[in-house]
């Protein structure tokens, strides 16, 4: 895998893994939100993954974003939020997938590993 949109779904078994590309922007950008949704977005930048341990607590900060206070590229942030919550609430809640853990990753963390490296860790830990 040499390249990863945006965002993608890497789904095995029981377990996903939902890939997002998380910049330094974002971080910085994100001034008018609660802090508990900052030490997530750190978190996503420096270890490159949040756990499925941890979404319970990243929707609930999510729920605290005031969506209209936005301009420019900071709207486009929140809209990308936004998203990211209905896609990890889809995830979780549909039916049709059955009951499963979902981690997020940072593809710049996943894209930064060599072939052989990202395949050994991919299927020991989503397959």
């Amino acid at each position: 895998m040499s390249h990863f949109p945006n965002s993608c779904v890497c789904a095995f078994q029981s377990y996903c893994a939902l890939v997002r590309s998380v910049g330094l922007a974002v971080v910085n950008t994100f001034v008018l939100i609660p802090q508990g949704l900052k030490n997530h977005a750190v978190t996503m930048f420096e270890v490159g993954k949040m756990a499925d341990e941890s979404l319970d607590s990243f929707l609930l900060e999510l729920e605290q974003i005031s969506w209209n206070d936005g301009e420019g590229e900071a709207q486009r942030y929140f809209e990308h939020a936004k998203t990211l919550k209905r896609t990890i609430l889809f995830l979780r809640n549909n039916p049709h997938l059955g009951s499963m853990t979902l981690d997020l990753l940072r593809c710049e963390s996943l894209l930064n590993l060599d072939s052989v490296t990202l395949s050994r860790l991919l299927n020991k830990n989503y397959s």
